[in-house]
């Protein structure tokens, strides 16, 4: 290696990342160059311990806004996700039915996709594993940023770089790190780069039982260990339909938030560009919708949206108006 390339911050990043192939460096360089908060992102994550990034990925989501509202100008002030959503969901809290008046961290777009998912798919089987995907499906942002479509970066170019973030934020599961294990697959999932079910399922297990046998479960993990049993021991799974189907919450969660800012009136920009930019928003998630019960429910909402009623209440109509679908 030339002495000089030690100097060069993007070539020490590259040369520090768990994943990446040589024929993909060029690539990473060229994206680092033209997304500088990117290139710092990865030195953010690469100067603190493998064990230590999912926390941090955390906590910064928990405070890092979705930048797809910002064209509408709101305040900046995010709720407190951590402390009942993070772990296993069980529904004590509910972010959806709550007033907001503010902009919406990256977390909180997880946490209400997260509950919205068994409240569409109400009859699914796998709702906790839907669950699941919902939580984690934006972790990698914490890294790469949150894109808009004003960036020039194509989708080939995203994938490839969620893929790198990927396998640093979770570089810590080849030590059976069974969070950064599962964040992965949860990940994968959402992205529609997995094999079968059976085979995520036995790797999963496996490494499981070896942490127990090696006694590196401590008392206070016993609860997410066996939480992960319980999800992990299912028979087979159609992950492509998952896949499908968090992609169509991914899109009815940012609908919901649409609403809430346009009944709310929180923008900063005029009222004709609100219209434009949330019909925008209508027409791209009419288009992403291809389940009967994603579509059942964008129908019943966009009905009640223009209530005079808050966002709350008017989840409920909409709730028990699709119920009886």
């Amino acid at each position: 290696m030339n002495p000089a390339s030690f100097s060069d911050p993007i070539s020490q990043v590259i040369s520090q990342l768990p994943y990446c192939p040589e024929d993909d460096r060029e690539k990473v360089r060229d994206l680092f160059v033209r997304f500088p908060k990117v290139l710092a992102g990865y030195q953010e994550f690469l100067s603190v311990e493998p064990v230590r990034r999912i926390p941090l990925a955390a906590h910064k989501l928990e405070h890092t806004p979705r930048s797809g509202w910002l064209r509408f100008d709101l305040e900046i002030r995010f709720r407190d996700i951590l402390n009942t959503h993070l772990g296993e969901y069980y529904g004590s809290r509910c972010l959806l039915m709550e007033l907001t008046k503010t902009s919406e961290s990256v977390l909180e777009h997880s946490a209400e996709a997260q509950e919205l998912f068994s409240w569409v798919f109400q009859e699914y089987q796998f709702k906790q594993w839907g669950a699941e995907v919902m939580k984690f499906h934006d972790f990698v942002e914490a890294i790469n940023g949150d894109f808009t479509p004003l960036d020039q970066i194509t989708k080939p170019e995203k994938t490839f770089l969620e893929k790198i973030a990927l396998q640093l934020l979770t570089e810590n599961r080849s030590n059976g790190d069974l969070l950064a294990a599962h964040i992965y697959n949860a990940m994968r999932i959402f992205e529609g780069e997995t094999g079968s079910f059976l085979e995520i399922r036995q790797e999963m297990l496996l490494t499981i039982e070896g942490q127990l046998l090696a006694g590196n479960i401590l008392p206070r993990q016993r609860t997410f260990v066996d939480f992960l049993k319980r999800l992990y021991n299912q028979e087979e799974i159609d992950l492509g339909d998952l896949k499908s189907k968090a992609t169509e919450i991914d899109a009815l969660q940012m609908l919901i938030a649409g609403r809430r800012i346009m009944h709310e009136k929180t923008y900063g920009i005029t009222l004709e560009k609100a219209q434009q930019e949330w019909q925008g928003f209508v027409d791209y998630v009419d288009r992403k919708l291809v389940s009967r019960e994603a579509q059942a429910f964008f129908k019943v909402f966009i009905q009640h949206s223009s209530a005079d009623v808050d966002t709350p209440n008017l989840l409920l109509r909409v709730l028990s108006e699709f119920s009886a679908i």
